[in-house]
This record gives C-alpha cells, structure tokens and sequence, in this order.
C-alpha cells in the first residue's frame, strides 16, 4: 500500500504557459504601461486572480482577473462574475480590477466591496456567480484602461 501511496502524484496545478487570449493581453498591457509597470503572472492554474501590475517607482500594485469574451458585450444587461472571485477579493485582493475584453472593447470595474455586495447573485450551472449590471462598467480600448491602472497605482 505505502508503494502505491508513495507513486501517485498529486494533481497539476502548475502551468508553464499563458493562455494565448492572456499573453497577447499582457503584451498589449506592457507594450503601452512601459518600463516602470510590471506585469507578473500566476502560475498556478486555480489562483483567484490573474494578473498583479506593479508600478516600480512606488511599488504600489493592482491586481487584475481578465476574461476574453468573443460575443458582443452590448447583448447584455450584466457581467456574470464567480462568487468565490468576490470572496478572495475581500478576504485578499481588495486592489482588484475585473477586465473583461470582447471583439470591440474592453470592459472593467474596479472591485469596491460596498458596491459589489449590492448586486445580484444567483447560480448559473450549479455555480455561484454575481450579476455586475453593465451600467457600473467601464467601456474603454487598451489605451484608456491602462491610463485608468496608472491612475491606481500613482
């Protein structure tokens, strides 16, 4: 029995690449937030969050869960959310910036805990999630979201 125990791997939860929706979005990110911003990302494939930024002038940091939706985001009236997303923002990310990018723009929020527990949630396949109604998104191009992270991190 201790041989079998000792032979049986635990699950992978390391990942050794970026997804590609991710690293063309992390390129992009960098490409125009220059060399003071950097871009770390988890490795690990259940981490809560996807991306943290660091400004390296003042080492002030936000951090970023980013979604790419091939859909037009104006069929909408909501932003489907994982409540366990919300939890770990509370518990350990409060500094989180949601981005959601679809064929035309890109959507975000900024996570404020007073506003957040004030939407709606239901389950969506057997899965907790919270409703952000469109109205409280931020609709901008790459260019505007990452003047909005710099604002946050000065």
């Amino acid at each position: 029995m201790d041989k079998f125990v000792d032979n049986v791997k635990p699950p992978q939860t390391e990942i050794n690449i970026l997804l590609p929706t991710e690293k063309i979005f992390s390129i992009k990110l960098m490409e125009i937030l220059g060399k003071d911003y950097k871009i770390i990302k988890s490795r690990n494939m259940y981490a809560p969050i996807d991306f943290i930024i660091i400004n390296k002038q003042n080492l002030k940091s936000v951090y970023v869960e980013y979604k790419r939706r091939t859909n037009d985001q104006n069929n909408y009236k909501s932003i489907i959310v994982n409540e366990s997303k919300i939890i770990s923002c509370k518990k350990y990310y409060p500094n989180t910036l949601f981005v959601f990018e679809y064929n035309k723009e890109i959507n975000s929020i900024k996570y404020d805990e007073e506003s957040f527990n004030t939407y709606d949630r239901n389950k969506v396949k057997s899965q907790d999630v919270v409703f952000i109604p469109t109205q409280f998104i931020t609709k901008s191009n790459i260019e505007d979201l990452c003047k909005n992270i710099k604002k946050y991190l000065k």
